[in-house]
Order: structure tokens, then sequence, then C-alpha cells
């Protein structure tokens, strides 16, 4: 699921930023794991700001789920808010990516 998400979000800024696109997406890719929390963990992190940040990419939510899942011993109904967000956040990628390919072609 992350791959989708993460190729989503990164094939709608590559297709809005054209030849620059691909630096933008690279950095961005980048930029949100480390704030999701998929480099070193997010309780490091005292900014509210950057915290805030954290659980509206889809990798703070999927860090969230498998900490929940390794740590916590939740089960499938705890884990369907994290996933359930990540396929909304996919959803809306492809939904606004296919809408700028369609409208690039016409």
């Amino acid at each position: 699921m992350r791959e989708i998400v993460v190729g989503g979000h990164c094939g709608l800024i590559q297709q809005s930023a054209g030849d620059g696109g691909h630096d933008l997406a690279a950095g961005l890719s980048v930029s949100s794991g480390m704030l999701g929390g998929g480099f070193w963990p997010i309780e490091i992190v005292t900014s509210p700001v950057l915290l805030a940040l954290s659980k509206v990419l889809p990798l703070g939510p999927a860090m969230d789920a498998l900490k929940g899942l390794a740590y916590y011993g939740w089960g499938f109904s705890e884990i369907l808010g994290p996933v359930g967000y990540m396929a909304a956040f996919a959803l809306v990628c492809v939904v606004l990516g296919v809408w700028l390919v369609d409208r690039r072609s016409a």
C-alpha cells in the first residue's frame, strides 16, 4: 500500500512539474520518509508542526500501524484507521493523476 501511495504522490508531482519533477519528487519522497518516521523514530521530534505533518503524510499512519502490530499486539480492527487513511490518500492521488493526464492530453 505504501508503494502505491508514494508512487501516486511522486507521479502526480512529476506530471505537474514537467522535466524538473523528478528532482522535486525525489526530494519530497525523502522528506516525506523523514517526517513520517521511516528514517528515525518520530518520538524524537519535538516540534508540534513537524508532528502534525507526520500525521498527514501517508508514511506516518503506516508507521503507527506497524508499531501497533509489533509493539502493542494490535489486530486488524485497530489498524483499519491508518490503512483506511492510506487508501484514501492513494485514491486522491490516483484521481488527481488521472485528471492531470487527461487535462494535459486534451
